[in-house]
């Protein structure tokens, strides 16, 4: 694989771990913090909670994407706070719309 040049793309492979995986931690911390869900983080209950949510996946690959394609600032705190804003303002726009 060194033959093709590989080499040359691991800079940008990196820097896309360094966008693309710290957000997902800020969902874990809005969810836990600012949306009270605490007792969904009981380890004691697994069975009874989701293990899949669109609205943190998309949260997280639209923040990641517009930091990485933005190159404002530094990717990661930009992909962050962006991650952040749209997971709150989201979860919360729904928790609206389903009551």
């Amino acid at each position: 694989m060194a033959v093709t040049g590989i080499q040359n793309h691991f800079v940008g492979f990196l820097s896309a771990l360094g966008t693309f995986l710290p957000p997902i931690g800020a969902v874990l911390a809005v969810d836990y913090y600012l949306l009270k869900k605490k007792h969904q983080y009981d380890f004691e209950n697994m069975d009874q909670t989701t293990s899949y949510k669109p609205l943190a996946f998309v949260s997280v690959v639209l923040g990641g994407g517009i930091a990485y394609i933005s190159k404002f600032g530094s990717t990661t705190i930009t992909a962050i706070i962006l991650t952040v804003v749209l997971y709150y303002g989201l979860s919360k726009l729904t928790e609206k719309k389903n009551a």
